[in-house]
């Protein structure tokens, strides 16, 4: 109703966002028989109805919340593009999932075989042959210490990065190896994408400055980007029913509605 809309704070359920008060004063007509007229308690936060729906289990915001106008925003485009300027990734991840093999008994070929697209510079793919060419089982082992999920992941991407370099130039080369955070996110998200997904610094430093948070340091990044986007995952992907649903109308035969991983980066 007119007059009824939030000034400070929005409610959040199914991914939509409603007026506190007014759900309080509706919610009285049916538990006791009237609905309350706004003047008649106080909203706002730390007061009794904001409490109320929080104990209830309902997420209470303060609006113009920048991540919600992202999805709403990405929303509006995707029902409009129907995914198919983006489906190429899904189509590369179950292609390629669970790859490079690392028990493969030919690794260039294996690595060879892998198309990467757009998702790592043509540089960084043309190195990573190179080695698995020239240096087959140490690119072998690159990849075995990169996917052991035992090991702390900011330790993996900063011994690939390292060691890569390291064989790049014992085969004489003296270029840049790009071999970055970019690149090792592609092939963890080919091989686990369910635990991972794609990575670009450019995403990583708007996403930090949407969130108001800090930018870790090189080869930390990854790391730091996947915690915000779990977090993301939580408050907002999973808990957007109208979200879900247009993904899984576009492409149900790459999402299936329950890993968001490759939606929450997209």
């Amino acid at each position: 109703p007119k007059g009824r809309e939030s000034t400070i704070y929005d409610m959040v359920y199914n991914g939509k966002l409603y007026p506190p008060k007014l759900v309080i004063s509706i919610a009285n007509r049916f538990a006791n028989g009237n609905e309350l007229n706004a003047n008649d308690f106080q909203g706002g936060h730390g007061t009794p109805a904001h409490t109320l729906l929080e104990q209830a289990g309902f997420e209470i915001i303060a609006k113009n919340d920048p991540i919600l106008e992202l999805i709403e925003s990405y929303k509006t485009i995707i029902s409009e593009t129907k995914l198919q300027d983006e489906v190429y990734k899904w189509k590369l991840i179950d292609q390629y999932r669970g790859r490079p093999n690392t028990e493969a008994a030919d690794f260039y070929e294996e690595i060879k075989d892998i198309k990467f697209d757009n998702l790592i510079y043509a540089m960084a793919g043309g190195v990573i042959r190179d080695l698995a060419k020239d240096k087959p089982e140490e690119t072998r082992e690159l990849f075995i210490h990169l996917f052991d999920e035992s090991i702390n992941l900011t330790e993996r991407v900063n011994e690939f990065n390292k060691n890569s370099l390291k064989i790049y130039r014992e085969l004489g080369q003296t270029h840049g190896h790009h071999q970055d955070e970019r690149t090792i996110a592609t092939y963890l998200t080919f091989h686990n994408p369910e635990k991972y997904t794609f990575y670009k610094n450019t995403f990583y430093k708007k996403l930090c400055q949407l969130l108001h948070v800090k930018e870790d340091g090189k080869n930390q990044k990854y790391t730091h980007y996947l915690s915000l986007i779990d977090e993301l995952i939580v408050k907002y992907i999973q808990l957007d029913n109208e979200l879900i649903r247009f993904v899984k109308e576009f492409i149900p035969e790459y999402y299936s509605g329950t890993n968001h991983k490759l939606l929450v980066q997209d």
